[in-house]
Formats: structure tokens, C-alpha cells, sequence
């Protein structure tokens, strides 16, 4: 039977080797992250380029917020041509294989009078971030009131599947 000290020995000699441990693990992770470089996010100092898919909607006017800082973002006013109103809009962004998009749209209705986000020949804006900086705008597809779309494929597919998205939801809640 061991005694009374011979258990303490043994318990404060595993709490050393607890802390030993701990700080050699701590020290280690501390050199590891000052070896890598903090990650640098990219700032945006002018406008990036914008192109679309859609011939109803111009650009108006685009500028940038917080210009010089990696928060930059893009606000763009685009005025619709067209003679019906635009219920769903969608920008776009690329990088690589990655893709940051934003929609602006109003509610999907089934009724067939749906709510409109730029009426016929007036204008709206949209604001986006920018998280690559370098890359382009897409303007890549509408939603018009009278049911008809124009715009790039795959700007078009996001928005069939946001208004599906909305239409189960609003089947599901009835």
C-alpha cells in the first residue's frame, strides 16, 4: 500500500508534466504564427469594371465607399429602359472558381401582379461588397413584371431559385 506522500509525489508529478506540456505547446503555436505572414486583405482604390448581360438596364453612375480600405464597396445606380418593372435584379462578382453574387428583389407573388424594385424608365440603386478587389461586375440578370427575364444563364438560374425558394416558403406558411 502506498502512502499518503508517495500519492502526492505522484499527483504533483503528473501536474508538472501537465504544465511542461502545455507550455511547450504554447510556445510552439506562438513561433508558428509569428513565422506566417498575417493574411492581407486587398484594398479597392477605383471603381472595377462593369459589364452586363442586360440591355434594358444602364448605368448610371458607380462609385465607391470607403475607397482605400479593404471594407470598400461598390454602390451602383442603374436606371431600367425597359416598359415594365423589374421585380428581381442580380450583380455578380468572379474570382478563380468562386463567385459572390447579391440580389435585390421584391416579393414573388403567384397573383400575377407582382411588386416591382425599379419601375419602367426610372432608376434604383444597389450596393456591393467587394471581395476581390481586381475582379469585375456583372450585371447578370432581371426579372421583369410582365414575367419575362433577360440576363446571363447563370445569373438567371439564381433567380429562378430564389423566387422557387419564396414561393415554397409562402405555401409552406399557408
Amino acid at each position: 500500500m502506498k502512502t499518503r506522500s508517495q500519492k502526492l509525489l505522484i499527483i504533483l508529478c503528473g501536474v508538472v508534466v501537465g504544465v511542461v506540456v502545455f507550455a511547450i505547446t504554447s510556445i510552439a503555436r506562438r513561433r508558428s504564427e509569428q513565422n506566417t505572414p498575417a493574411q492581407k486583405r486587398e484594398t479597392v482604390t477605383s471603381v472595377p469594371q462593369i459589364v452586363t448581360c442586360v440591355k434594358r438596364l444602364t448605368i448610371v453612375k458607380a462609385e465607391l465607399l470607403q475607397s482605400g480600405t479593404p471594407d470598400a464597396a461598390l454602390v451602383v445606380e442603374l436606371k431600367n429602359e425597359a416598359e415594365v418593372g423589374i421585380t428581381a435584379i442580380v450583380l455578380s462578382t468572379t474570382r478563380d472558381r468562386e463567385t459572390y453574387e447579391i440580389t435585390r428583389s421584391a416579393s414573388f407573388s403567384e397573383d400575377g401582379n407582382p411588386k416591382t424594385v425599379i419601375e419602367p424608365h426610372s432608376s434604383g440603386k444597389m450596393t456591393m461588397a467587394l471581395p476581390f478587389p481586381q475582379a469585375s461586375i456583372q450585371i447578370g440578370g432581371v426579372l421583369y413584371s410582365d414575367g419575362t427575364e433577360e440576363g446571363c444563364k447563370s445569373s438567371l438560374k439564381t433567380l429562378h431559385g430564389m423566387m422557387k425558394d419564396e414561393l415554397k416558403r409562402k405555401q409552406a406558411g399557408q
